[in-house]
């Protein structure tokens, strides 16, 4: 089966030509959220925030920031209701690494705070909590098309991250939250 997946991978994702390699984690985070037989019980739901962890905290590694100037620049321009100038705005590339990096910085928040709940669980019940926290985490890649677009737009690899994938991790959290609440 996972070599079934891997080749899906390859196939629908496109093997990187780029010299950037693909992230081993997010390799096995994208081979998890297509592979609609993961185990979601409580440790497998721990591996896949653990590893969601890692894959954002890589992401936010390799994204360009905004130097300081350019962070004054765009709080500057973003304060207006002039919707041309927003449109200007939101189409520059320092727009690009202040949304990803405000992407992947709440998603590292998130699954921190939610792995350590996860962590000193016990036999404490804190299904409700983490399901509100897996679909807090679902709900951070609702826009996966604007993720790559961003991603593209700084010259980021897309495949080196698999961006094209997250559509497919949003759906494994939202099925992580379910099997939470079944109390599996």
């Amino acid at each position: 089966m996972k070599a079934f997946v891997t080749a899906l991978l390859l196939i629908v994702g496109g093997a990187s030509t780029s010299a950037t390699a693909q992230s081993p984690v997010a390799q096995e985070l994208m081979s998890i959220s297509v592979n609609s037989s993961f185990d979601y019980s409580k440790a497998g739901r721990e591996r896949l925030v653990t590893l969601l962890l890692t894959y954002c905290q890589e992401f936010l590694s390799a994204l360009p920031t905004n130097t300081p100037n350019e962070a004054a620049w765009l709080a500057n321009e973003m304060n207006t209701s002039d919707i041309n100038k927003v449109g200007r705005v939101v189409a520059t590339r320092e727009y690009a690494r202040y949304s990803l990096q405000s992407t992947f910085q709440g998603c590292v928040n998130a699954t921190t705070k939610l792995s350590r709940e996860q962590r000193q669980r016990g036999s404490q019940d804190i299904s409700r909590s983490e399901a509100a926290l897996l679909v807090s985490l679902a709900a951070n890649f609702n826009d996966a098309a604007d993720i790559v677009t961003l991603a593209k737009r700084l010259g980021m690899s897309v495949e080196q991250f698999q961006l094209d994938f997250l559509h497919a991790v949003r759906r494994s959290l939202l099925f992580a939250s379910l099997r939470t609440l079944e109390g599996k």
